[in-house]
């Protein structure tokens, strides 16, 4: 466990700020957790520019941030890695292909914030296997690609529930069967309606007026967020 620690400025070709579970035949070998902690300023020839993941990785009232790779520019999870992130923002990094995050495996986002990150082909969350994303916001992000979170691949999956889009979804394969995108209730979408939430709570082309989302900063909570405006 890492608890209330930087890792600030490193370089690698892999992992420039961490690597877990690294090796030839390694992979799934590391467990490891960041506590209130920051991964920020790292960067990585290829992958991982904050924090390559191939075992289990769980981040709780952590940051990454302004790291840069190849691919996955804040995180890279990879093989079978297992990714966790509870009340923790991902933000400022920049990559070709998931520009915060790349996922390869299993990632779950609960009360995080996804924000401002740049990507090139790719979204701020690229994701070919299994994304779940619960009261969570992805917001402000930039990618060439135009899409916040890309989901594609025949083993994709996305689920959301109680979380915030304030961009678009992208990526999905054609013929999309009904359980690769799996809404769980009250999420919205703005301005359009690209990510497949279709249950009666869900809300769709909200606009940025109706939405009132502030920037991100830091709203009282133990990293940064987007807050709701007044009316939204």
């Amino acid at each position: 466990m890492l608890d209330s620690c930087s890792i600030h400025g490193n370089a690698g070709d892999v992992g420039g700020g961490i690597w877990n579970g690294g090796g030839v035949g390694a992979i799934g070998a590391g467990t490891l957790t960041l506590l209130q902690s920051t991964v920020s300023g790292n960067t990585a020839e290829t992958r991982g520019g904050g924090i390559r993941n191939e075992g289990v990785l769980t981040l709780l009232n952590s940051e990454v941030s302004g790291n840069k790779a190849r691919s996955g520019g804040g995180i890279e999870n990879v093989g079978n890695g297992t990714l966790t992130l509870t009340n923790s923002t991902v933000s400022g990094n920049i990559a070709d292909s998931g520009g915060g995050i790349e996922n390869n495996g299993r990632a779950t986002l609960t009360n995080s914030t996804v924000s401002g990150n740049m990507a090139g082909i790719a979204a701020a969350i690229a994701s070919v296997w299994e994304l779940a994303l619960t009261s969570s916001t992805v917001s402000g992000n930039t990618t060439e690609g135009g899409a916040d979170i890309r989901v594609f691949g025949t083993d994709a999956v996305l689920t959301a529930a109680n979380s915030l889009i304030d961009g678009d979804c992208g990526g999905f394969p054609q013929g999309t069967p009904p359980d690769i995108i799996a809404s769980n209730g009250y999420n919205i979408e703005s301005p359009g309606d690209t990510c497949g939430f279709g249950q009666p709570t869900d809300q769709v082309n909200v606009s940025a007026n109706g939405l009132k989302l502030g920037p991100l900063q830091d709203n009282g909570g133990p990293t940064e967020t987007h807050a709701l405006g007044e009316d939204s």
